[in-house]
């Protein structure tokens, strides 16, 4: 959000100026990785603060940045596409700290779940409250390639769900 408030505040009257020397044209916005989660950001920027500017953002491989509401919101100007077994996009702060319950010891997971908590408490400036869970997804409408054992190409559409659990993603690598 801060890199996408930095470029957006800092080009507007760029944005603006090409809007208008284009025809009002549609900017498309791309990123990769993190990356694609500034673009998409930037988006939902110009959308809201300039109405008149016609954008979308095609971002690959994003990591979640959003919650289940602002996902919904997303999914009108933002495309992503995750290849599959790119653990990028599962990477949200709960599937972190749910997956070392799943991989360390009991002990040492449990240290490091205390670690984190502390950490996001003190971050947080008193606002994190660890009993609250957020899945968090990559923005708009979200779209997977798979590849078969014949080395073909699947394009599918998939919903947030997909993203719930590192484990997932994890499991579905080749």
């Amino acid at each position: 959000y801060d890199t996408a408030s930095y470029v957006f505040y800092n080009s507007q009257r760029i944005l603006v100026q090409l809007s208008k020397e284009n025809n009002n044209r549609p900017i498309v916005f791309t990123g990769h990785s993190l990356g694609g989660a500034v673009a998409a950001c930037l988006c939902e920027l110009v959308k809201q603060s300039l109405p008149e500017i016609k954008c979308r953002s095609i971002v690959f491989a994003p990591p979640p940045t959003v919650d289940l509401s602002l996902w919904q919101a997303t999914r009108e100007s933002t495309l992503s596409f995750i290849f599959e077994g790119d653990c990028i996009p599962f990477l949200s702060l709960e599937n972190v700290i749910n997956i070392s319950v799943e991989i360390l010891p009991t002990k040492v997971a449990k240290v490091v779940n205390n670690w984190v908590h502390k950490r996001l408490k003190q971050t947080a400036n008193g606002a994190y409250d660890p009993s609250i869970q957020v899945q968090l997804c990559p923005p708009g409408e979200l779209y997977l390639f798979v590849l078969d054992d014949k080395n073909q190409t699947e394009l599918r559409k998939i919903g947030p769900e997909y993203f719930d659990r590192l484990t997932r993603g994890l499991a579905d690598t080749k």
